[in-house]
């Protein structure tokens, strides 16, 4: 009787669980996720990120970003990533219609707000809370929908940032097989250097004292008395100066505001690239500096500048082959290669 009973219970509560999980299922059919068409990146024209702390607009214009008021030129490949992502917005599943937004953190104090503009015309708008669990997934809210779901990607590391986190960091940019001369000032020290062309004779030379495989130079660096410098070293320098990127800008300076570099350095090809360095706080690693290139003056981080400053002693350092000549009396005499 008692197992009979206990099988009874059991039973009824096998029923239960069962119609629990059918009618659950039921429920949760009827809450069918958004599916947002995707935008055309080529047509997005604005996109606008705010948060408590900041609020980030960036305008294509003529082709290129421009962020905020000012028109600072933006970082095309990380608009171009953000812009991606935003308009290929997929939701994956419904988390909560509690309104806990601050759970989630989606609300006023720890949201992303993000428009998008397609064509001149406000198309999306949503709110990004924070990192799923998992990494892959974002909590969002769309702006007419008050539940909240799980959207692909992570979507928070990406549109996070102040203003300064989309700026173009490029400083200086050119073909480096184009410069032609450098001049580098420091203090009241001057370098000049000027490619010159080998004359064929000595690129034949050349070619027999070279290992084989290894390409030949058709030029060599010459300084202003006609000695032969370092190629390696100029040439290295010229190579980390053609792709140069800043760690940040300084937004309460103008460029008049810095004076007196501690370093110029001028490089003179198709047009003439100048980078000036000033001196550094003793808290600070990176170096204030302007370029010919950039509008607004920005921290070159201390690695960096550190290559243009020791440049200097470094070449003037560089040992030359002595070549030996015989003089009247039968003595050897050291005589520095020109």
């Amino acid at each position: 009787m008692k197992v009979r009973k206990e099988a009874v219970i059991l039973a009824v509560i096998i029923i239960g669980l069962s119609l629990y999980l059918i009618l659950n299922k039921r429920d949760r059919n009827l809450y069918e996720v958004p599916e947002l068409a995707p935008i055309p990146v080529a047509e997005i024209s604005k996109l606008r990120f705010a948060s408590a702390g900041d609020t980030i607009v960036m305008t294509r214009k003529a082709g290129n970003w421009v962020i905020n008021d000012a028109a600072y030129p933006g970082d095309a490949n990380k608009i171009k990533r953000v812009s991606e992502l935003v308009a290929n917005l997929k939701l994956a599943t419904l988390i909560s219609e509690s309104k806990a937004y601050q759970r989630y953190e989606l609300d006023d104090a720890h949201k992303i707000a993000v428009q998008v503009w397609q064509s001149g015309k406000l198309v999306r708008e949503f709110d990004v809370g924070k990192t799923a669990s998992s990494h892959r997934h974002t909590f969002v809210k769309l702006a007419d929908d008050p539940r909240i779901y799980h959207a692909h990607e992570n979507l928070r590391s990406q549109l996070a940032g102040d203003t300064d986190a989309f700026r173009d960091k490029r400083v200086m940019s050119f073909e480096k097989e184009q410069i032609k001369g450098v001049h580098i000032q420091k203090d009241d020290q001057q370098l000049t250097f000027k490619k010159e062309i080998k004359e064929a004779a000595e690129e034949d030379a050349s070619t027999q004292s070279q290992q084989s495989g290894h390409e030949q130079e058709k030029y060599h660096w010459k300084d202003a008395e006609g000695n032969l410098a370092d190629a390696n070293k100029i040439d290295r320098l010229i190579k980390d100066m053609s792709d140069l990127k800043c760690q940040r800008y300084i937004d309460d300076k103008t460029k008049s505001d810095l004076s007196n570099p501690m370093v110029t350095l001028t490089l003179e090809g198709s047009e003439t690239y100048a980078l000036s360095l000033f001196d550094k706080s003793d808290e600070d690693s990176d170096y204030p500096a302007i370029s010919s290139q950039s509008d607004y003056p920005f921290l070159l981080s201390g690695w960096r500048a550190d290559q243009v400053v020791k440049f200097m002693d470094e070449i003037q350092t560089n040992d030359k082959e002595p070549e030996t000549s015989e003089s009247d009396d039968g003595t050897d005499l050291d005589i520095p290669k020109n």
